[in-house]
């Protein structure tokens, strides 16, 4: 099976987070939608929404071990899902 790798990237910082696997992009998308929306004060993502976004940065092959990487592409901006 395919993964596809993602990562949240911090404008302030200019670093991307250490990479996560899903299976989708959707997936991937609910996953970060969760971080952003908790709600806790704490949570630098929900203290600074227009800081952090999602970027696909590649893909890994179960089957072979083979990682490909590509140009981040945003997929999503923390303030799409901040509650406020």
């Amino acid at each position: 099976m395919n993964y596809s790798l993602f990562s949240i990237f911090d404008v302030k910082t200019q670093i991307f987070s250490q990479p996560f696997m899903q299976r989708t992009t959707s997936e991937a998308i609910r996953s970060f939608q969760g971080t952003c929306s908790d709600n806790n004060p704490n949570n630098l993502i929900n203290s600074f929404p227009s800081d952090y976004s999602l970027y696909l940065i590649g893909s890994f092959d179960e089957s072979t071990g083979s990682l490909a990487s590509q140009h981040p592409q945003q997929i999503a901006n923390a303030t799409e899902f901040v509650k406020q």
